[in-house]
């Protein structure tokens, strides 16, 4: 397989990514609420030749909000429903939160985008890692092993959910009036210590079977959630030097959980596997 470079386009809250960047006379101060301006920035990567767009989330803002803006998108999967509609090639990851959002919620939202798209969706599965953002849920921040075990269930219950119908339940046929064929359509009912859902999902299959999933983080329990799961990851590297060992972590916990060191981010078909399990596999 020839190597290829993927760039992507960071799409924040409207104004640009560098602070200060309203204050440019050619910006419109009202961008950061203006989805036609967070279309019009989407259009112009696609023609730019850009292969997804990625979308930080942190629903919080504990900076000076009296001269700062907040750094994100009022909110994620709104925009991105705003920019499907409006391009046609261009792939669209977004941040979801495995500490304070539920496996069913994030699979409906997701699945139902990557429908809206085409098949152009990937999720940006994260811990949430910040005091502020707990407080907004009514929270305290759970401890990073908690919030990594629970990542680990809920990534394995969102993708359960995902796979739950097969290539070809969606039968809608109004001559005979069928919808589904319910035989291929498999319950879920996967529980483990924090996350659990009886599923199905109610959602036919998208046009690239799931979503892409993504990874962005760090530290040694980012390495190895990311190892198991990304197809692939996001990173922060300032040096050459950092950005290899980045990679290496990430491919040694790859190899660890069974999968191959070169990963490589193709779109395939997952069914749902582990459909009728009661418990999660042990050893996250």
């Amino acid at each position: 397989m020839a190597r290829q470079m993927m760039i992507g386009m960071h799409l924040g809250n409207g104004y640009g990514n560098l602070p200060g960047a309203r204050r440019e006379p050619s910006v419109d101060p009202r961008s950061y609420t203006d989805f036609n301006a967070k279309v019009r920035y989407a259009q112009a990567a696609e023609r730019g030749k850009l292969q997804f767009l990625f979308l930080p989330d942190g629903p919080t803002h504990v900076g000076d909000i009296a001269n700062e803006p907040p750094n994100f998108n009022l909110d994620v999967m709104v925009t991105l429903a705003a920019v499907a509609r409006e391009t046609n090639r261009i792939g669209l990851v977004a941040t979801g939160s495995t500490t304070f959002n539920e496996p069913f919620n994030l699979a409906r939202q997701f699945k139902a985008l990557d429908i809206l798209s085409h098949g152009r969706t990937g999720w940006n599965a994260v811990t949430s890692s910040g005091e502020d953002v707990a407080a907004n849920y009514g929270k305290t921040l759970p401890s990073s092993a908690d919030r990594y075990s629970r990542a680990h269930e809920t990534i394995q219950l969102v993708q359960s959910l995902w796979g739950s119908w097969g290539r070809d339940a969606w039968v809608p046929d109004q001559a005979t009036g069928r919808f589904a064929e319910a035989g291929a359509i498999a319950p879920i009912n996967l529980g483990g210590t924090y996350v659990a859902s009886r599923g199905p999902l109610y959602i036919p299959p998208s046009e690239q079977g799931q979503p892409v999933v993504f990874h962005a983080g760090g530290s040694p329990n980012a390495h190895e959630l990311g190892g198991r799961y990304a197809n692939a990851v996001i990173g922060a590297a300032f040096t050459i030097d950092d950005a290899r060992a980045q990679r290496a972590a990430f491919r040694d916990a790859a190899e660890r959980a069974g999968r191959e060191r070169r990963g490589r981010c193709l779109r395939r078909w997952r069914s749902a596997t582990v459909a009728g399990a009661r418990h999660f596999p042990t050893g996250l």
